[in-house]
């Protein structure tokens, strides 16, 4: 009795989660085979469509900078003007070997079914809050900045001037100059080697 109990259960399929049947490859009256008999498609999938999980790769050099909580806006292609504000829910903790980038999850809440799975969108993430400062230009920084300090030319007077600035985060695009110049200042982009 106990083991007619056993299989009569397994006739009923039950979901672990609310959510919608997104794929169904068996219909009513269809036979279904068992793994031992070479059946390996899934009956039906069911997916969750009221909290939705969107996946992003981290680039190497920001896997350090990035923890769960940290602020991200999301927009998808699809949504034009729509922004979705939450924080980061997990991370991997470990890179992908091959790609060098490290999966990071955040959980987005749709109670209105807006967005769906596979969409694409962009993601940023707010790292780190911006320090006081300014950003120039990687290419005005003339010799080595690696120590925090770094060296550039300001346009005083019409005149080049050589100036010691000290250099927060870099990004080999735009560099943060914490002291040295101000947003007023005229800075020269790529100086030539001769320029004194």
């Amino acid at each position: 009795l106990e083991r007619a109990k056993v299989m009569l259960a397994y006739t009923k399929i039950t979901s672990p989660y609310d959510g919608v049947v997104t794929m169904r490859n068996y219909h009513p009256g269809a036979f279904v085979r068992s793994p031992e008999q070479g059946g390996q498609v899934p009956v039906l999938a069911v997916d969750r469509t009221d909290l939705m999980r969107v996946q992003v790769r981290i680039p190497e050099r920001e896997v350090p900078h990035i923890q769960p909580g940290d602020k991200v806006v999301i927009r998808f292609d699809a949504l034009p003007g729509q922004e979705f504000a939450v924080p980061v829910a997990r991370i991997a903790e470990s890179e992908d070997a091959a790609t060098r980038t490290m999966l990071a999850e955040i959980d987005v809440p749709n109670p209105e079914r807006r967005i769906r799975d596979h969409m694409y969108g962009r993601v940023e993430i707010t790292l780190d809050d911006a320090q006081a400062g300014v950003t120039v230009p990687s290419a005005c920084l003339v010799g080595d900045s690696s120590a925090g300090e770094g060296q550039l030319f300001v346009v005083e007077k019409g005149e080049a001037r050589l100036r010691k600035v000290r250099t927060g985060r870099d990004t080999g695009i735009v560099v943060e100059v914490l002291e040295g110049v101000t947003a007023e200042d005229r800075v020269v982009l790529r100086p030539p080697a001769g320029l004194t």
